[in-house]
């Protein structure tokens, strides 16, 4: 990784993002900002959260998400890129060959 500007790494900054959840009201904050999601992109998010420990595949979001209707895998790449250009790349780990799970920063729901 290269050093930014005060000499730190880019991974360093990354831990720097907060992620809260607030279920009820389907809200998802970043360091205290709210960010707005498609009812989608907030029901994938949802899946990974509340499966934290695990490694999804994209098949096992498509059954939660969609509830056992057909979707395409990589409509589950297209949603993940748009909630990692909100919240950041981070924020959605990519398991090479196997999933997605929640990235650095998740604090839990508020």
């Amino acid at each position: 990784m290269s050093p930014n500007k005060t000499g730190e790494s880019e991974k360093m900054d990354k831990k720097k993002v907060e992620l809260k959840f607030n279920m009820e009201r389907r809200e998802v904050f970043k360091n205290g900002q709210r960010i707005k999601f498609s009812p989608i992109e907030f029901s994938i998010l949802n899946v990974i959260k509340t499966n934290y420990f695990q490694v999804l595949t994209r098949d096992n979001i498509i059954k939660k998400v969609w509830n056992g209707k057909s979707a395409h895998q990589r409509t589950v790449d297209h949603h993940i890129a748009h909630i990692r250009k909100r919240l950041g790349r981070e924020s959605i780990e990519t398991v090479n060959s196997f999933g997605y799970r929640i990235g650095l920063g998740y604090t839990g729901d508020t």
